[in-house]
């Protein structure tokens, strides 16, 4: 196939999954290579690693999709025929791909999982710098655009952590969700190891100044206490001015939310 011809393809492709979404999504997604089993790389390698694609906010786009719900995925890929099957197998689950953006330049990230057993806890390593999200600016999304038909947008912190352009990419995302009215569902998710875009502040300063400056335009955050120091969130929970999620860990009942100016909603967990 001719450069031209595949550039046709890979646009038909993106026109294909078009859908009007509820739910829109935007970060990173990677390719995920893994031993097979409970096997270690140096195990499997010289051989075969087990290959998909994956993501904090891609795998809750599919999530969804497979629900049921109309979402949207939002990323920069670089073109390339890795990329073309990225996009094949989230178009498969019905995860709309009209609005990823295809660039030049960088790189598709990669992780790497050794999966636990017994004693040993499941290992990942991250090969992800120069990726074409973190090179992304905010001047490439039309968050106007993309948001027309949205009700929620949903962020992480895997995001902004990896530079200061995506930071800023997932800011005006949130900025311009905040002013059209779209709600946005926020999960913090800190990784140490991710913020390191600007060396004179450690990775915990690096976060919370970062992410302080998201949480105007926040509806609803995921979180535990750690998160909400990390934000300066105020604490106790019962307290938070805006809706919580609630993880079992804290002094609450399993699976609650915390809505201002409501009675508490319980929701009993059960076990399928």
């Amino acid at each position: 196939m001719s450069s031209e011809n595949h550039e046709a393809h890979r646009a038909g492709q993106l026109q294909e999954i078009q859908i009007v979404a509820d739910i829109v999504t935007f970060g990173e997604i990677m390719l995920r290579l893994a031993p097979p089993g409970v096997d270690r790389l140096q195990q499997a390698l010289p051989g075969s690693l087990q290959a998909a694609f994956a993501g904090a906010e891609a795998n809750t786009a599919v999530s969804l999709a497979l629900l049921g719900v109309p979402v949207d995925f939002v990323t920069a890929l670089p073109a390339s025929p890795l990329t073309d099957a990225c996009l094949a197998s989230l178009g498969s689950t019905g995860v709309g791909l009209q609005h990823i953006r295809q660039t030049s330049h960088g790189r598709l990230g990669i992780f790497f999982v050794e999966t636990g057993a017994n004693q040993r806890p499941t290992q990942v390593w991250y090969d992800r710098e120069g990726s074409a999200i973190s090179l992304a600016q905010p001047a490439d999304f039309n968050w106007h655009s993309i948001l027309q038909n949205a009700r929620w947008l949903h962020l992480t912190g895997i995001t902004p952590a990896l530079s200061q352009s995506a930071a800023e990419c997932t800011i005006a995302a949130a900025r311009t969700a905040a002013r059209m009215g779209v709600n946005v569902s926020f999960d913090p998710n800190f990784r140490s190891r991710l913020w390191r875009w600007d060396t004179s502040r450690s990775p915990q300063q690096l976060a919370s100044e970062t992410l302080r400056q998201l949480m105007p335009f926040v509806t609803l955050m995921f979180g535990g206490e750690d998160d909400c120091r990390l934000l300066n969130v105020p604490l106790p929970w019962r307290k938070l001015p805006a809706p919580m999620a609630c993880p079992p860990r804290w002094n609450a009942p399993p699976g609650t939310v915390r809505t201002p100016g409501t009675p508490l909603i319980q929701v009993k967990v059960t076990t399928p």
